[in-house]
């Protein structure tokens, strides 16, 4: 299994950030989690990779307050 961690902070310090992360390869959704207190997002992908690399993104959806917001890709390279 890969364990993938999303943290988000903001320039207030009113938590919870609240709201759902979406961790993507490409248009593929991999798994979703929603926020705890502490504006930490968690997902374990048990499901594997084909042999190569992958590129991973987590989506947060946004909240009323706190716009959408898209991470850097994470490349993965899994072996055969």
């Amino acid at each position: 299994a890969v364990l993938f961690t999303a943290t988000l902070s903001h320039a207030t310090s009113s938590w919870p950030l609240g709201g759902t992360v979406t961790f993507k390869e490409g248009d593929t959704v991999l798994g979703t989690d929603t926020s705890n207190t502490s504006g930490v997002w968690t997902y374990s992908h048990t499901a594997g990779f084909a042999a190569g690399a992958h590129t991973i993104t987590a989506v947060y959806g946004g909240t009323s307050q706190y716009a959408t917001s898209t991470s850097a890709g994470l490349v993965v390279t899994a072996s055969a």
